[in-house]
């Protein structure tokens, strides 16, 4: 009876070994897709709150460009960020959630429309978004949620978006670009731009304000309402006004808007903001995330939006839908469904973009949203190429869609396939992805190799509720004058900027990849090496390692690691390589031995038919 307890107990281990190392903080895959335990490559460092970014809070003094600093005394909705230089750029897609902490401006503009002249007014705005400067140390630097723009780019946004049809179906527009004081007191506290074809109330695209108080007068100014995305260049600080149904380029040096990007005139897509158009099919255009490419190149991902990611020429023109997602097919059984059943089931529909950046080559890489019924987050990461076309290698033990086996047999587990909400890439084409699922972050190679995971969900500090953006983090260490790489997320959920720093094992890693990807083959196997002594079922360590040697010429060590790897491309390769060094070093005895064998073919025959000759000779003089 104590054996069959006893091999029972060992048998239940077994089985569950996978469900534990799977439930653990850091594992990998191995070749046959079995969870296992791996060294950490991500550490949690630290978790920044609002009240820590603001630590330097005496010596900081808001600019013009911030209004309301007295109301706004936590992150509400942080949606995005983005790093430039030893600058970290934060985005509160919501700094006054409602209409209790709304922030009053003073402002130029009539009561209503029929009023004759513009005079000043206290008007209440929330969702009004901010933006927040950091410093290497975490600490705020500026901020800012209110901003000029230019004349041109205000008259492109009144004819742009707001507009009704008269008796001759000519666009009347609602706006005047040149004389924002004619704004109505309404629309600048409207908090939406959605039509009410009732009494046509819309949020106002800008407003006159009186931002420079060095100089008399008023400026035209916009705020930013329910921002989504972010993104930072040498001049510039493009924003996502998502709810404002518009991207905004921001100069850095006076943070006067002078880019502007409007609804993309693909027609049948988006409403084009058409009083006459009652009732529509088409779609609020409601831009999530933007990256910006070395020749001004805009690309966003719109919500709701299935055509692919929206590109924008230099000029701020449309100009294509790229990347589209394939249509996820319906299971087989679904013609077995009653009407009822199958009007249950999420639409047949592409699967929508949820993040994106640029690699060194100016790339896209993105991230997608999985159909909700699937069990796997099969290919939701793209690497997207000039033509539109996914490239991404995929040449790992397991494809680079973040949990490939997850325990759904213990309880409490969190089930279904990966989320991935932010994606980023350094400089060595590593990526990591952030996983909303079970608050992961996979981090992979340019060959599509999973090299580590790192993180949690949980209620702790160091645990991930809701990722919203990733970004790698790159900062000068003056003892040594290294560069210390971070990756920074900024978690939702929590409403804090999560600090991760790269552990030794991680840095080898690192460094082991990179070094193979600038061509120092012996650098990199040296890296590996020291890889597989700090843990030893790391397979990833042999086959860098193999790569090395093979690269090297020597195919016989090479095909060792890769036997120890698993990986049969790789020993493919190698043999192919050492069979080919084979013959040319036995190509002398080779051919001896076939001209050898060859001649002694050939005398054999001769012999044969010479002897048959005779035999026969014979028998005919026997008879």
């Amino acid at each position: 009876m104590k054996k069959k307890i006893l091999f029972l107990t060992i048998l239940l281990t077994f089985l569950l070994v996978p469900t534990f190392v799977i439930g653990a903080y850091s594992y990998n895959y191995d070749f046959f897709k079995n969870p296992i335990y791996s060294s950490e490559g991500l550490t949690f460092k630290d978790a920044i709150d609002f009240s820590e970014i603001f630590k330097n809070e005496q010596s900081f003094i808001d600019s013009e460009n911030f209004i309301g600093g007295d109301k706004i005394k936590k992150f509400i909705d942080l949606s995005d960020l983005a790093v430039y230089g030893d600058e970290i750029y934060i985005l509160d897609g919501a700094a006054t959630a409602s209409s209790e902490t709304a922030v009053k401006i003073n402002v130029y503009a009539k009561k209503e429309a029929s009023d004759k002249a513009p005079t000043e007014q206290t008007a209440e705005v929330y969702k009004n978004s901010g933006i927040y400067v950091l410093n290497s140390d975490y600490t705020i630097k500026e901020r800012m949620n209110i901003f000029q723009i230019t004349k041109e780019a205000a008259v492109q946004l009144a004819q742009a978006y707001y507009y009704e049809r008269d008796s001759l179906n000519q666009k009347v527009y609602l706006f005047d670009g040149e004389h924002p004081e004619n704004v109505t007191l309404s629309a600048i506290e409207a908090n939406t731009i959605l039509i009410d074809n009732n009494n046509k109330k819309i949020r106002a695209p800008f407003f006159a304000y009186d931002l420079d108080k060095t100089t008399d007068g008023y400026e035209t100014c916009v705020l930013l309402n329910s921002a989504t995305g972010l993104y930072v260049t040498e001049d510039y600080i493009y924003v996502a006004d998502s709810g404002n149904a518009r991207v905004l380029g921001i100069r850095k040096s006076d943070y006067v808007i002078d880019k502007v990007f409007t609804t993309p005139n693909d027609e049948g897509t988006f409403y084009m903001f058409d009083y006459a158009e009652t009732a529509t099919t088409k779609i609020l255009y409601q831009p999530a995330k933007i990256v910006v490419d070395g020749s001004g190149r805009l690309y966003t991902i719109a919500k709701n939006t299935y055509q692919g990611i929206i590109e924008y020429n230099q000029q701020g023109e449309f100009n294509r839908f790229l990347g589209k997602n394939l249509v996820t097919k319906r299971s087989w059984w679904s013609f077995l469904l009653s009407d009822e059943q199958y009007s249950k089931l999420s639409l047949n529909l592409p699967s929508e973009f949820t993040n994106l950046t640029l690699d060194d080559r100016q790339l896209i890489y993105a991230t997608a949203q999985p159909d909700p019924s699937a069990t796997t987050a099969a290919e939701m990461i793209k690497l997207i190429n000039t033509s539109g076309k996914d490239v991404l290698k995929r040449n790992g033990y397991v494809k680079p869609d973040g949990d490939i086996n997850y325990a759904s047999y213990v309880k409490p587990a969190i089930e279904g396939s990966s989320k991935f909400t932010a994606i980023d890439v350094n400089k060595d084409r590593i990526y990591s992805v952030a996983d909303a699922t079970r608050g992961r972050i996979f981090t992979y190679d340019e060959e599509g190799n999973l090299l580590y995971v790192s993180g949690e969900k949980g209620d702790l500090e160091s645990n991930i509720k809701n990722p919203v953006a990733l970004r790698y983090f790159n900062v000068s260490n003056k003892a040594n004058n290294n560069s210390l790489e971070y990756v920074l997320l900024l978690d939702q959920g929590a409403g804090t900027l999560m600090i991760y720093e790269t552990t030794q094992f991680g840095k080898l890693v690192n460094e082991a990849t990179s070094l193979y990807l600038n061509n120092d083959i012996h650098g990199a196997k040296a890296k590996w090496e020291e890889v597989s002594k700090m843990n030893s079922n790391y397979e990833l360590a042999y086959v860098g390692i193999g790569k090395s040697l093979l690269r090297n010429g020597q195919y016989e060590e090479a095909m060792k690691n890769f036997e120890l790897g698993h990986n049969a491309t790789y020993y493919s390769d190698a043999f192919k390589q050492y069979r080919n060094d084979l013959l040319k070093e036995n190509f002398g005895i080779l051919m001896t031995g076939i001209v050898l064998v060859s001649a002694a073919g050939v005398a054999l025959i001769v012999t044969k038919k010479i002897y048959e000759k005779n035999l026969a000779r014979s028998k005919r003089e026997e008879a």
